[in-house]
């Protein structure tokens, strides 16, 4: 059975095969100008049907296929892996009639170095070597303006560097450039994201999700908001005050904003962490937590 990690950045390729264009590009691989990215089902004129993830083609204007793409993605490296793969490669080739190349999305750093391995074909200088898109090669998208360029490479590197020492960075701007999409992928790629973090980072992307900086459009939005809303009633009842929900609400985004000051390795002195924390005005928060990605010193924060 698949794992989570596996799943998501398969499903995240087929649902959106142009992101093969970029995958590659990355590795040194340019796609032909004005193609389009086509995903190929498994040709019926096979004998046996390969164990590949899929295949990608990018055709011209004219239908004729000038690249094709196979990708798979591999948790754990499968030494029979170096004999399938020069045959997955020779039936792109085959089937399409154009240059192939294979693709192996590596989430596991530590498998990296066996799935990059050069597989020798006997053949005098026919090497195959594979291109790896893995922690080690993805490109961290760490701000907001490669991420809104490219949102589906910015959920990538979410999955890929989302547990990472830039996770929050990139999980930040992931889920700022996720605002402007609509309502349905917006939840989608949340949820990829969700199901494959691990602690804490997948708990702080909740509590991001959950400050009111972003719109609660979707289903996962509002649940989350909703559930804040409880907490800080639960805590408002517990302590006897009619302003427990409120504060619950100042408390959660008090604390995303110094751990995004903190990732974005801005000094924090002690009065100006106190200023934070004893802030109870919501939309004041919310202002700072607006001007958090743009400012370099914590004085420029308080700015008015």
């Amino acid at each position: 059975m698949p794992s989570k990690k596996h799943e998501a950045p398969l499903i995240l390729i087929r649902e959106n095969p142009d992101l093969a264009r970029h995958l590659c590009a990355q590795m040194g691989v340019a796609v032909p100008e004005n193609c389009q990215a086509q995903l190929t089902s498994e040709d019926a004129t096979e004998v046996r049907p390969l164990a590949k993830d899929k295949t990608i083609v990018f055709r011209d204007g004219s239908g004729t296929a000038r690249l094709a793409v196979v990708y798979e993605v591999q948790m754990r490296f499968e030494k029979g892996k170096h004999r399938s793969w020069p045959m997955y490669l020779a039936s792109a080739r085959y089937y399409n009639d154009c240059p192939s190349v294979l693709l192996v999305v590596c989430p596991d750093a530590t498998e990296v170095s066996a799935c990059a391995a050069p597989i020798d074909l006997g053949h005098p200088g026919l090497i195959l070597k594979p291109l790896v898109i893995s922690p080690v090669s993805l490109k961290k998208v760490t701000s907001l303006e490669d991420a809104a360029a490219d949102v589906e490479l910015a959920v990538m590197s979410g999955l890929m560097h989302g547990d990472g020492a830039d996770g929050e960075v990139i999980l930040e701007v992931v889920a700022e450039a996720l605002a402007a999409a609509d309502d349905d992928k917006k939840k989608h790629y949340l949820d990829l994201l969700m199901s494959t973090l691990v602690e804490p980072r997948g708990h702080f992307l909740k509590e991001l999700l959950m400050s009111t900086q972003y719109e609660y459009t979707s289903d996962l939005f509002r649940g989350l908001h909703e559930e804040g809303e409880r907490k800080g009633e639960a805590r408002g009842k517990a302590e006897g005050k009619a302003e427990g929900k409120a504060e619950g609400k100042a408390e959660g985004l008090a604390t995303s904003l110094l751990r995004m000051l903190a990732k974005r390795g801005i000094a924090v002195d002690a009065e100006s962490e106190a200023r934070i924390r004893a802030c109870l005005d919501t939309d004041q928060l919310e202002r700072w937590l607006d001007r958090v990605l743009d400012v370099t010193r914590i004085e420029e924060l308080f700015a008015e």
